[in-house]
């Protein structure tokens, strides 16, 4: 399910607060059948069978995702399936941050117009003026630059899915807590390449969400 000029991490989170019926065996279970699709979230990194073969309560992920202990949570990937292939296996477990941003483009590409709601956040952001992270940062990295920029308290550590809004993007406010989201997950540098690597560098995308285009 996609809702009309909402962008990618606004979609997710939707997707996962709408609970299609498609996806309540994901939401459930974490079955073998899954583990045999995508292997990699059934590794001790991301342990979407959390020992039991059952996901962690969503509940938990709606009102602060990050781990108890403060640290960004990859089991939040287990729910999304569309994610699994190009951010997760692309970006977050072969480190190939480059390829992960032209796959989610590419994807988010045929849901035209949520491209131009991408490319407002990316700039809403300040992801292509970011020098500090790129396409060789890793997720380690991220974090340090994540505690710097978004602190406790109201920081990325306490967001949850439900702080996201459902609603085109149209000022920083919103973008940041989009940022603290991916920081949260462990996916921020994925999301800095993913606008670094497609919509900062087209013109077409600077008229729609640079500083021209959001007056």
């Amino acid at each position: 399910m996609f809702v009309q000029g909402l962008g990618f991490v606004q979609r997710s989170a939707y997707n996962k607060r709408a609970k299609p019926p498609a996806l309540q065996p994901i939401q459930e279970e974490f079955s073998e059948v899954f583990c045999s699709q995508a292997s990699w979230l059934c590794t001790e990194t991301f342990d979407c069978l959390n020992h039991t073969g059952k996901l962690q309560s969503e509940d938990k992920l709606d009102k602060q995702i990050a781990t108890a202990s403060g640290e960004p949570d990859l089991t939040s990937w287990c729910y999304f399936q569309s994610n699994w292939d190009n951010v997760v296996k692309s970006c977050l477990v072969d480190q190939d941050l480059t390829r992960s941003a032209h796959q989610v483009y590419h994807q988010v590409l045929q849901q035209h117009p949520q491209d131009e709601n991408d490319a407002k956040y990316c700039f809403l952001s300040g992801h292509c003026e970011d020098r500090e992270l790129n396409s060789n940062s890793t997720m380690e990295a991220a974090t340090k630059v994540c505690d710097e920029r978004y602190p406790e308290p109201d920081g990325w550590k306490s967001v949850g899915f439900l702080d996201v809004e459902m609603q085109p993007l149209s000022t920083k406010a919103q973008a940041d807590r989009i940022s603290k989201i991916a920081c949260a997950r462990g996916s921020y540098h994925c999301t800095v390449a993913y606008c670094q690597e497609t919509y900062c560098k087209m013109d077409h995308y600077e008229q729609i969400g640079g500083p021209s285009g959001q007056k």
